[in-house]
This record gives C-alpha cells, sequence and structure tokens, in this order.
C-alpha cells in the first residue's frame, strides 16, 4: 500500500483557468459561432454545463437539455475523447476549451492543448 506522501508526489501539476480565461474563450467562440448555424448549445453537468449556460445568455442561443440535431455540443476538456466520439458519432458539432492531442476525436473547435497538468476551472 501507498503511503500518503507517495500519493502527493504522484499528484499532476496543476494549471488554474481564470474567469477571464473562460469569458475570452466565450468570446473568440463567437467567430465560429456566426459562421455556423446551431440550434442550440448543450454541455454535460460535469463539464460543459456552466459554458452552455453563459453561451446560451451571451448570444441568445436555446440552451438544451439533451443532444440534437443540428446544436452544439460543448465540453471543458477533450481529454481521452470518449465524450466528443459519442457526440461526434451522432453527427454533432464540438467545440471544447482545452483539447488532449491523441484524444479519439479532434474537437471542430478548440482553444488550447491540454498538457499533462491537471486543470482548475475557476468554479471547481
Amino acid at each position: 500500500m501507498e503511503n500518503l506522501r507517495d500519493v502527493q508526489d504522484k499528484t499532476p501539476e496543476k494549471v488554474y483557468v481564470t474567469w477571464e480565461d473562460v469569458e475570452k474563450f466565450i468570446q473568440d467562440l463567437k467567430v465560429y459561432l456566426d459562421i455556423n448555424s446551431f440550434t442550440g448549445v448543450y454541455g454535460p453537468a460535469r463539464g460543459g454545463l456552466i459554458f452552455a449556460v453563459m453561451i446560451s445568455h451571451k448570444y441568445n442561443m436555446p440552451f438544451l437539455g439533451a443532444p440534437q440535431t443540428g446544436c452544439l455540443c460543448i465540453d471543458d476538456i477533450c481529454d481521452t475523447g470518449d465524450t466528443a466520439l459519442a457526440w461526434r458519432n451522432k453527427g454533432y458539432t464540438v467545440a471544447t476549451m482545452f483539447y488532449k492531442k491523441g484524444s479519439k476525436v479532434v474537437p471542430d473547435y478548440w482553444v488550447q492543448e491540454k498538457e499533462d497538468k491537471w486543470i482548475v476551472f475557476p468554479w471547481e
């Protein structure tokens, strides 16, 4: 069994995302939204919900409780790509703030490549 010190030594370095970073991501996403037509925006509760609500309010887009044809699915991170792959297989457009190279899916829109660091969002 590992002791606490061994576990702490394996804890990845953290990167802290600020509210300003989130606002810039949403502002930069506007160009992508302007050249595409979406029926609404959907975000899963454990990663994309806050983004989806903010986008819905800022750009007057319908907020969706579930993804639907023609919608934008937004998430915080595309790491393994499992969530994005499920959306992509259903034909949804995928946007994320962070994308990890080697993920099963490259999002249609992403801002920053994720390194091997733990990302902490301002609401966490």
